[in-house]
């Protein structure tokens, strides 16, 4: 787990830059972390120092050429997307207590949803008649006994305990696979408008523009954990 004093320190410009390059995971980033690093002292000896490939190191010498952290930021307001280090007192505090919490988030509103009671109902994508019927019988009681449901946003178990939610007009927290622009099943664009304005919220750790790549579904997995008291 990374010290959240030291994330502190690391500016968000520092940590959407790294976000955005997407080749350090969090446990790299704990390493480069531990050399307080900034995106002026950032150097490809520095990444080579904290242990992080030398390919790894080389390409982002590249890539922080040509990027734009202001244009970034700039873009991320325009969405209504806020940023969440682990030293904001929004980030999920049960999240910061897994091996490898993401060291930043992307938001869409309500993070603080997450600091209620949550409960992870996941599923099936291709769910049974049976199944459905547990979610239109447990997940209303649930959500209006206080409990913030959190689910994928994917076809199927997820989407129905999303919309059993909403339908009792309680929260609900959506942890997707990709960037917030890049919503994934597209199908369910409106399902996540509706979460955002029916008080929930939904996070990733991805940047904006990041497809759901199929080794982005496990980490998405370890935040729904992370974030839940339990899983249904």
């Amino acid at each position: 787990m990374t010290d959240s004093n030291k994330v502190i320190k690391s500016d968000i410009k520092t940590l959407l830059t790294l976000s955005c390059f997407g080749k350090i995971g969090p446990r790299g980033f704990a390493k480069l972390v531990a050399e307080n690093i900034t995106l002026r002292n950032l150097t490809t000896s520095r990444f080579v120092k904290a242990g992080i490939k030398e390919n790894i190191a080389s390409e982002w010498s590249q890539f922080i050429d040509q990027f734009d952290v202001d244009y970034e930021l700039e873009r991320l307001n325009s969405l209504g997307v806020q940023l969440i280090t682990q030293g904001d007192e929004n980030y999920p505090p049960m999240l910061k207590e897994i091996s490898d919490p993401p060291f930043l988030l992307y938001s869409k509103g309500n993070i603080q949803c997450l600091h209620r009671q949550t409960l992870a109902v996941v599923g099936s994508r291709k769910h049974t008649h049976y199944g459905s019927q547990i979610i239109e019988t447990l997940v209303p009681s649930l959500a209006m006994g206080g409990v913030v449901v959190v689910s994928g946003l994917a076809y199927g178990i997820d989407a129905l305990a999303h919309r059993a939610t909403l339908k009792s007009g309680q929260q609900t927290a959506a942890i997707v696979a990709c960037g917030l622009d890049r919503i994934y099943p597209s199908d369910h664009i409106s399902l996540g408008e509706e979460i955002i304005n029916k008080n929930g919220v939904i996070i990733s750790e991805y940047a904006l523009g990041t497809p759901p790549l199929k080794q982005h579904f496990p980490a998405r997995n370890r935040i729904i954990a992370g974030v839940s008291s339990g899983t249904l």
